[in-house]
């Protein structure tokens, strides 16, 4: 297939194309970020119940 755009238009569409692959890849890695944190918090929830546990059976 044969590009006829100018290539001001052709610059002005690469460089749409790069800010939304910016876009898409900067929320994906936010994504990223929030389920992390939520996994991590979770297991230290969970290791402090189990030690909260331990130290009322040591009693």
């Amino acid at each position: 297939m044969i590009n006829l755009l100018p290539p001001q238009y052709k610059a002005e569409l690469k460089e749409e194309e790069n800010w939304k692959l910016t876009l898409i890849l900067s929320i994906l890695f936010l994504i990223f970020l929030v389920c992390s944190t939520l996994i991590l918090f979770s297991i230290k929830i969970s290791i402090s119940g189990r030690a909260e546990a331990q130290k009322i059976l040591l009693l």
